[in-house]
């Protein structure tokens, strides 16, 4: 979100519906972002906004090092323990403030189960990311 404002162009969705706008300058502000948005000049127009995903290109976005990540990336892998046990697909990740949670979709057979939710620590709990494969591998429990 710090650089959300740099890349252009955006693309919003509201109820499932992606346009293209242009982005005249935005911020972020706590947990959000405040942008203005070409064509919506005053509050009430504006207000419409709220809510809306935002969209840019992965052209847009800088390349990541070795061991780093884009949650984009990670979303569908599928996760099993180091004893081999597969544990889910990642069907989504959190944001905790002290590290990232991935939150695991569980696959058990005949029965609905909570979903697996793993710190984001690598080297610790996440002992591989293999992308190439869609595979992470994690030292957590499948009983935890």
């Amino acid at each position: 979100m710090e650089n959300i404002a740099r890349y252009k162009p955006w693309k919003l969705c509201q109820n499932g519906v992606w346009r293209d706008v242009e982005l005249v300058s935005g911020r972020r502000q706590g947990k959000t972002v405040v942008a203005q948005i070409d064509g919506f000049n005053d509050p009430d127009q504006a207000q419409v906004l709220i809510g809306a995903e935002i969209a840019v290109p992965m052209s847009c976005i800088p390349k990541l090092r070795k061991g780093e990540y884009y949650w984009t990336d990670l979303i569908g892998l599928a996760v099993k323990n180091v004893a081999g046990e597969r544990l889910g697909v990642v069907e989504k990740m959190l944001e905790t403030g002290s590290n990232d949670v991935l939150v695991v979709a569980n696959e058990v057979v005949g029965k609905k189960a909570e979903p697996q939710l793993i710190p984001w620590v690598l080297d610790t709990y996440v002992t591989d990311v293999d992308l190439e494969t869609g595979l992470i591998t994690v030292d957590w429990d499948a009983d935890f």
